[in-house]
């Protein structure tokens, strides 16, 4: 009948085992709980859990406790925003920096004298028009052709 200490009846019924139960001496009680199907230990955890039920926290304590997990959730959603702008900018990061694929399109710059020199091909290192022996610095490279 009770599971875990009478996890599956109601408190009113707990209440009233408790109260059916108090003036029974060890034999009695044993052979209430055998007639009934728990053992006394579970019984004495209804005895207190009806005994604490009526035991409450005050409305302080409890508005301070609900002030406190206010500021943990505020801080942890502070945390939250905090990790996802610094991943959506790591994200934007790496879509930046995608080396070419097997597409064989060249890899993006922002040198200027690079982008002003449409016909070279920008290498892997960062060098253009170095397997010529063209500077990337120098005059602009002769066009092809």
């Amino acid at each position: 009948m009770l599971a875990d200490a009478g996890g599956g009846i109601s408190s009113a019924e707990k209440f009233d085992i408790v109260l059916e139960t108090a003036h029974m001496n060890e034999a009695q009680l044993g052979a209430y709980c055998r007639e009934k199907g728990f053992y006394p230990a579970q019984l004495q955890a209804l005895r207190t859990q009806c005994r604490d039920a009526n035991q409450s926290a005050s409305p302080r304590e409890t508005r301070k406790k609900v002030s406190e997990q206010a500021k943990q959730i505020r801080k942890l959603e502070s945390e939250l925003r905090r990790k996802e702008k610094a991943l959506a900018e790591a994200a934007a990061l790496l879509v930046l920096n995608k080396k070419p694929g097997k597409s064989g399109r060249s890899q993006r710059t922002t040198d200027p004298i690079v982008r002003s020199r449409p016909h070279c091909k920008l290498n892997f290192d960062g060098s253009a028009c170095g397997d010529l022996g063209w500077s990337s610095d120098s005059a602009p490279c002769p066009a092809p052709g």
